[in-house]
């Protein structure tokens, strides 16, 4: 690896072309496009970035959509210090920055990246993933995407995208942001020693209302009443609908939870942490089933699967108001003088 004085260096070649990161994708199925962003700069530092899923426990049902698709109600589960225990335990701080305007010129978007790459910070751009050329598929469908910014050639940002290309090498036209975008500014920091307890008490702390337990149940009332036509909207490919979508993350961020404790039980060696994994791999496994029911509901329009999801909704909700039980005993057992509050859950 080189280091990174030698990484912030340009190479201009015959094809006006810039590249200052020699960055390669890293792509897992079971990431969204951010935490596979996350992943290959982690990767490119050397770095473990299993803390990123410290905090993703959750899900909440906004009804200020009023008659929107039940899509747009659904909130997959991050919190606005999603990323302090991946800054804090492995040392990586992100920054998001809205630009002051979608209108900005291509040598200001130029100098403001140029700039953080001095200072030796990585950037990605999220952008709208309808503006994507190379992924056709999407074209209907709004929803975040990352890019990670390596280079640039004439108007054209080189970006590696390690959810949505095989690529390692994306030209993403400079007119695509004119839909609106944000940077992720990257920095390596100093990390500190994991201590369990300091660890843990978050998922308490935000969770202990149980809110997230009441939106599970809410979600199988009113998957109930679900608009078919509403949900699929412009999508092209059944994977594609946005509330499949959402699922499909909400599932994925339970097993990446379920990889978070037993990465602390390799530490930290309780039999606990090794049952909440087990129990997150459980309940994985039933946001699976809700997925594959509502695929059925979406391809051959069979409504009895709406009733079955229901169903298998009410159980998700007992099984995770079951398994933050297990968080809360455990935390009792490593410190007994936690809180009263904890003791009187």
């Amino acid at each position: 690896m080189i280091n990174m004085t030698e990484k912030v260096l340009f190479i201009n070649d015959e094809e006006n072309k810039e590249i200052f990161l020699d960055i390669k994708p890293i792509h897992e199925d079971l990431y969204d496009c951010l935490q596979n962003t996350v992943l290959t700069i982690a990767k490119y530092w050397d770095i473990d970035p299993t803390m990123m899923f410290a905090n993703i426990w959750g899900i909440g049902i906004n009804t200020k959509y009023g008659n929107s698709n039940l899509s747009d109600k659904i909130q997959i589960g991050y919190h606005k210090d999603v990323w302090n225990a991946l800054e804090k335990y492995n040392g990586i701080k992100i920054t998001s920055i809205k630009p002051t305007s979608n209108k900005l010129e291509f040598k200001q978007v130029k100098k403001f990246i140029h700039e953080q790459n001095k200072k030796k910070k990585i950037v990605a751009i999220c952008i709208d993933i309808s503006t994507c050329p190379w992924m056709p598929d999407y074209s209907g469908i709004r929803y975040p995407h990352y890019i990670i910014v390596r280079g640039f050639k004439n108007n054209n940002i080189i970006g590696v995208d390690p959810s949505g290309s095989k690529n390692e090498i994306e030209l993403y036209p400079m007119n695509g942001l004119k839909n609106g975008y944000s940077y992720l500014i990257f920095e390596k920091v100093h990390s500190e020693s994991m201590e369990l307890l300091e660890i843990l008490s978050p998922l308490y702390e935000r969770n202990n209302n149980k809110r997230w337990i009441k939106s599970i149940i809410e979600l199988s009332q009113e998957i109930q009443k679900i608009d078919y036509d509403k949900e699929v909207g412009n999508a092209i490919l059944t994977n594609n609908i946005p509330i499949l979508f959402k699922l499909s993350n909400i599932s994925n961020n339970r097993i990446n939870i379920a990889k978070f404790f037993m990465y602390l039980n390799s530490i930290f060696k309780y039999e606990e942490l090794a049952e909440l994994a087990n129990m997150f791999n459980k309940i994985r496994n039933k946001w699976n089933i809700v997925k594959t029911l509502m695929i059925k509901y979406f391809t051959d329009k069979d409504t009895s699967s709406i009733v079955r999801t229901s169903k298998v909704l009410e159980n998700i909700a007992q099984l995770e108001n079951d398994t933050f039980d297990l968080l809360v005993k455990f935390l009792l057992k490593i410190n007994g003088n936690i809180s009263s509050e904890l003791q009187k859950n």
